[in-house]
C-alpha cells in the first residue's frame, strides 16, 4: 500500500511592487489602518471604524485598496491582518523595502 501524502505545498508569497505599495499607504486613513492593523491583532471593519472614526464604508473601501495591494490579507471571515511574512513585531511592518515603524500616537 502507498505511503499517505502528507506534504503541504507552500503557497506562493505575495509578490509587492514599490509601485502598488506606496499607493496604497499614500492615504493618511490608509496609513491609520496599517497603524491599528501592526499592533499584530486582527480587527473586523466595525473595529476599525470604531476606533479610527470614518464610516464601515469608508473603512471596506480603503481596506480593499490594501488588500489589492498585497499589504494586508483577509483572515477569519471579516477580519483583516498584515500577513505574517510581513509582521517583524508589534508596530512594525516590514514590506522588503525597508520597515515601517507605525506610530498609532502620532497624527
Amino acid at each position: 500500500m502507498p505511503a499517505e501524502n502528507t506534504h503541504t505545498p507552500t503557497p506562493n508569497p505575495i509578490t509587492l511592487s514599490l509601485d502598488s505599495l506606496t499607493r496604497a499607504v499614500g492615504s493618511s486613513l490608509r496609513w491609520q489602518i496599517l497603524a491599528a492593523l501592526s499592533q499584530g491583532e486582527a480587527l473586523m471593519v466595525s473595529e476599525l471604524s470604531d476606533a479610527l472614526g470614518p464610516s464601515m464604508s469608508s473603512i471596506s473601501k480603503q481596506l480593499t485598496i490594501l488588500r489589492e495591494a498585497g499589504a494586508i490579507e483577509q483572515v477569519r471571515g471579516r477580519m483583516y491582518g498584515i500577513p505574517a511574512h510581513f509582521r517583524v513585531s508589534p508596530g512594525v511592518i516590514d514590506f522588503g523595502y525597508g520597515p515601517f515603524r507605525m506610530n498609532p500616537s502620532a497624527k
